[in-house]
């Protein structure tokens, strides 16, 4: 663990990982979590997708710092203000068609975030207002496992709706983002 807690500057905490996926790689400013596994327990992390929704409510462990190739060492931040963290803003639900991705409303400073679980737009983080609607939609289950471990540092803007061609494939927009992380 480094903690970065010198002079004037904010608090954070890092921790050291080892990417446990067998080829995906970890990409900056997703979210991680342990794989529990009785083999580099605390260590070994995987993305939200790998993990299941178990591990995600119970293992939830910090967000990359930078892109962990599958296999390899690298840093997670678990606690303070992160600079770089992938919002989910947008999503649709089928990725061929003219199937349009709705508006994104405006989203307020302190709004909390929760792992996205969402397959369509998997590794990233939502709002909870979009997490309930897609779990309302998608007959996920939300319990109070589902913590908030993550803030929104910044107000982020609306985004108008895009008119998709049968050539667009995306499922979902996503931005980086400011946020207060306390996964500790």
């Amino acid at each position: 663990m480094r903690t970065n807690s010198l002079g004037n500057n904010p608090e954070k905490v890092f921790q050291r990982v080892i990417s446990a996926e067998a080829s995906l790689t970890i990409p900056r400013g997703a979210p991680v979590c342990l794989v529990m596994n009785a083999t580099n327990d605390g260590l070994a992390v995987v993305l939200p997708r790998t993990g299941g929704q178990a591990k995600i409510n119970a293992f939830s462990f910090g967000v990359a710092l930078d892109d962990i190739v599958a296999g390899a060492l690298g840093e997670v931040q678990t606690y303070g203000v992160c600079n770089y963290v992938r919002l989910c803003l947008q999503s649709r639900s089928q990725s061929t068609g003219a199937n349009t991705i709705p508006t994104a409303d405006t989203v307020a400073l302190g709004a909390m975030l929760l792992v996205v679980t969402d397959s369509r737009v998997e590794d990233c983080f939502s709002t909870i207002a979009d997490t309930v609607a897609a779990a309302s939609s998608d007959a996920q289950t939300l319990t109070r496992n589902n913590l908030a471990n993550a803030f929104l540092g910044q107000s982020v803007a609306s985004a108008a709706a895009i008119a998709t061609s049968t050539s667009e494939t995306r499922l979902a927009v996503t931005q980086a983002v400011k946020a207060f992380l306390r996964f500790m």
